[in-house]
């Protein structure tokens, strides 16, 4: 006999036993769901952790689903039945126990929950999918399942379930580890941090395709689950854990972040690593030097906030670097010094560099992305010869002048984020080639209003901002993509 039927036996015999046998009753028409047939959410907290006064509110509940009789129960009896739920929920497991918590699902409540979910459902953007989380459990069996929904959808119910946490969201997580697209993917692998590493691992991760995506790992709880994933060529280590042993034997890696590393201080470790051809080093301050990457057959390398100083001649022997992004003072005057290869095609000049002049930026005529931070690099933009091949330009945080960046009339992307504009977006018109405009994070208002006429164009929207103009849109050229 198991645990729950002994405590049963014993609810059965008290004077509210028939009550609350009727209560926990599975047969149809016992009140605990207004549909059995779907799943019901786990109770918000773990038995253990509940008090007398919650207990007495579920049986009160559980008696009232059961008409108006069990309001002339003696109190001695509505004691009694406090008593008996009360061991059911100390000796329910814990599968047992979403059943037994599921009578706290008042109907009304449930009805309240879902009209004010029903306009985000199913979600399309990670902003919406916190808002559905903060319904708590309840919102778990109204998220759709992964049949039939976009990829930022998929992704978007998988956050949800996440942030809300717990066996149930597990359960609904694991409904989309087949899923092999990209975006679904990372937002899979982001949202182990949610649940119990160990069992993320064996329901979800065990099953998901992770061989182009990065898997964060951020504890020793994580490390020490890398060597059940042998399949995970990307990983982004953030922590000071310098180089640990669980991702020295990942000697198959392809992509590499170290993040906010204080105990990095030698990179030839990482010479092992003959596969790496992407390399990210964030907050690494005793990095010493960059020559134990001479040997990598390294496309793209980012160095953010740094050592001052750092030295940047290894860089000259990266033949197959494609792209750098640098954000640190890196004592580097104009770019006609950076020591980088001819192959160059995409260069990021981030926070911590902006003293450099771009002076040389001619020296990669192939160069197609350019990514920029604060107003002393973006306003050398208008004095400097175009770069023929520039496709895709990125300006960060500055007050940007939209008729400066006419020249660069072959450019097909633009991205603004935190951004603020001096005048209207009218000259954008006069990029024939302009097919995608990005805003995120916006400082002020941005009036989209002249960009309405330019068909061809699709804006995604990211972050909180002041848009004007954007109901002249319809919805597949305004995506707000958070």
């Amino acid at each position: 006999m198991t645990g729950f039927e002994t405590v049963l036996l014993r609810v059965a015999g008290t004077a509210a036993g028939a009550l609350v046998r009727s209560a926990l009753s599975r047969a149809p028409g016992a009140g605990l769901t207004t549909d059995p047939a779907r799943p019901v959410p786990r109770w918000r907290r773990p038995p253990a952790d509940l008090g007398d006064p919650e207990i007495r509110r579920l049986t009160e509940t559980l008696a009232a689903r059961m008409g108006p009789v069990c309001a002339a129960l003696p109190e001695h009896e509505r004691l009694a039945a406090v008593t008996a739920v009360g061991d059911a929920f100390t000796a329910l497991g814990r599968l047992d126990a979403d059943t037994l918590f599921a009578a706290d699902l008042d109907p009304e409540v449930r009805r309240e929950t879902e009209a004010r979910t029903a306009e985000l459902l199913p979600p399309q953007r990670l902003s919406q999918a916190e808002e559905l989380a903060k319904a708590g459990e309840l919102v778990l069996d109204l998220l759709p399942g992964p049949l039939d929904l976009s990829a930022a959808e998929a992704a978007a119910v998988v956050h949800t379930a996440s942030r809300v946490g717990g066996h149930q969201a597990l359960r609904v997580v694991t409904g989309f580890r087949s899923d092999s697209r990209p975006q679904v993917t990372s937002q899979l692998a982001n949202c182990w941090q949610f649940f119990d590493r160990a069992d993320y691992v064996d329901t979800v991760l065990t099953e998901v395709d992770l061989s182009a995506t990065y898997l964060p790992v951020q504890t020793a709880e994580e490390l020490a689950q890398l060597d059940r994933l042998p399949a995970t060529p990307y990983l982004h280590l953030r922590g000071g854990f310098g180089i640990p042993s669980p991702v020295m034997a990942k000697t198959g890696l392809e992509g590499l972040s170290l993040q906010e590393n204080e105990l990095l201080a030698d990179l030839s470790p990482l010479a092992r690593f003959n596969s790496l051809v992407f390399l990210g080093l964030h907050d690494c301050p005793r990095v010493q030097t960059l020559s134990p990457l001479s040997e990598l057959p390294l496309r793209s390398l980012t160095l953010n906030r740094m050592r001052a100083g750092l030295p940047l001649e290894p860089l000259a022997s990266l033949g197959s670097l494609t792209h750098v992004s640098i954000g640190f003072d890196a004592d580097l005057p104009d770019l006609a010094r950076l020591p980088a290869p001819d192959s160059l095609r995409s260069l990021g000049l981030l926070e911590g560099i902006s003293s450099t002049h771009l002076h040389g930026l001619e020296r990669w005529p192939d160069l197609n992305s350019l990514f920029l931070f604060g107003e002393p690099l973006i306003s050398q933009l208008v004095t400097q010869p175009p770069v023929p091949a520039l496709r895709t330009l990125q300006l960060i945080n500055a007050a940007v002048t939209p008729s400066d960046l006419v020249r660069y009339e072959q450019l097909t992307q633009l991205l603004l984020l935190r951004c603020s504009l001096t005048t209207g977006m009218e000259p954008l018109l006069a990029l024939s080639r302009l097919t995608q405009l990005t805003v995120s994070h916006s400082i002020g208002p941005i009036d989209l209003s002249p960009l309405a006429a330019k068909e061809d164009l699709v804006i995604e929207v990211y972050g909180p901002n002041n848009l004007l103009g954007a109901e002249l849109f319809p919805p597949e050229r305004l995506v707000r993509m958070t």
